[in-house]
């Protein structure tokens, strides 16, 4: 199997917060994207590791200087 790594799209929401419930974490769609537009609105980047076009795993990462 190939895992790609690609930057976050709007698209990968769903993927993300199941992946997030099988780690444990409970989170609300709306309270995600609420995380998701603070990341990008602070110039930070999301990306995502992909399998046969499935989410398996994400990160993200902020600068602040």
């Amino acid at each position: 199997m190939t895992i790609k790594y690609r930057r976050f799209q709007e698209t990968d929401l769903h993927g993300l917060i199941k992946l997030m419930f099988e780690l444990g974490y409970t989170i609300e769609e709306g309270e995600f994207k609420k995380t998701v537009q603070e990341i990008t609105k602070r110039d930070g980047v999301i990306f995502i590791a992909e399998e046969q076009s499935r989410v398996i795993g994400g990160s993200c990462a902020i600068i602040d200087a």
